[in-house]
């Protein structure tokens, strides 16, 4: 499953920054018809978002439900949360929930906005729901195309999954 090993490949960037990372699912295998560059994409930005705003100490969880034909996934932490104000303005281009409890990463603003455009290309949409010092969800949702058996599809070339990571979480500052 690919947000599994996404989740598996991500541990040791979280443990490194005192985070606990978990994935539940409620399914044990989907086979369904995926762009998997764009959803691992999606998923690194959000997990990567998630252990950056969370303090050492915190929790960042994975979670995945499938019902009715969707998928939705739901990354979910303890970290510092987002204002209901930024909340409107936080999948805008160029535009950061700018969080007075921690900033120890920085970005430029397009991480969010661009996710928002994956999900929706990918025919799904996206959602948050924080408190300030509670926390956050990040929950997006995919239509099912099932596949009738396992098809693994010709890997593309290009950046392998731990660089992608490599670069997502440069800025965490943990070696």
């Amino acid at each position: 499953m690919v947000a599994k090993s996404l989740t598996e490949s991500v541990f040791d960037y979280a443990k490194k920054s005192d985070i606990k990372l978990t994935f539940t699912s409620n399914v044990r295998t989907l086979f369904m018809l995926i762009d998997k560059d764009k959803t691992e994409r999606i998923l690194l930005n959000l997990l990567s978002n998630a252990i950056k705003n969370t303090l050492p100490g915190g929790n960042v969880e994975l979670r995945i439900r499938y019902e009715n034909n969707i998928v939705t996934f739901l990354v979910i932490d303890d970290g510092v949360g987002i204002s209901l104000e930024n909340q409107e303005i936080i999948f805008d281009r160029f535009r950061q929930a700018n969080s007075t409890l921690s900033r120890s990463s920085e970005g430029c603003g397009i991480g969010l906005s661009l996710t928002k455009g994956l999900v929706e290309l990918l025919g799904g949409q996206i959602n948050v729901q924080s408190k300030v010092g509670k926390g956050s969800t990040f929950s997006f949702t995919l239509p099912v195309i099932k596949l009738k058996h396992n098809k693994k599809s010709k890997v593309s070339e290009g950046l392998s999954l731990k660089k992608k990571i490599e670069i997502e979480l440069s800025d965490l500052n943990i070696y």
